[in-house]
């Protein structure tokens, strides 16, 4: 299964020995970034500007923001910075929260998108609400 909040999933879920390993998958990085771009850009069939990232920030947007701008762009004709105006990244509102959900990572989890894997600690903590178990 998988969760946006971890605060979500039942304490009794995160109990040790439930599951093999529990992964966090963080924003994608500069490089990820044109990687999503370039994969969308072909489904849609829209050219993305090799000076995209210097055009828009897109630090912070997650794969699904990504996708959502490549389609906006599409409707716009191929400007990304008309499209942009259209879409919110999550990160931008809910940034203390991701903030928190990787500090929980940290010690818990196997990050999913890099081969480096976080340190685990022997004995649960609580997750970011105060659930305690």
């Amino acid at each position: 299964g998988s969760a946006n909040n971890i605060s979500a999933i039942p304490p009794e879920f995160l109990r040790p020995g439930r599951w093999d390993g529990i992964f966090f998958l963080d924003l994608p990085t500069d490089n990820e970034i044109e990687h999503i771009l370039d994969i969308y850009g072909k489904e849609f069939r829209v050219t993305i500007p090799n000076t995209i990232q210097d055009m828009i920030d897109l630090k912070g947007w997650s794969g699904a923001e990504l996708r959502q701008l490549v389609i906006e762009a599409a409707y716009h004709q191929g400007d990304f910075e008309k499209a942009s105006e259209y879409i919110r990244p999550l990160s931008h509102s809910a940034g203390d929260t991701i903030n928190q959900s990787r500090e929980w990572a940290k010690s818990r989890c196997i990050l999913a998108n890099t081969s480096t894997k976080m340190t685990r600690e022997p004995k649960p903590a609580p997750a970011p609400s105060g659930h305690y178990f």
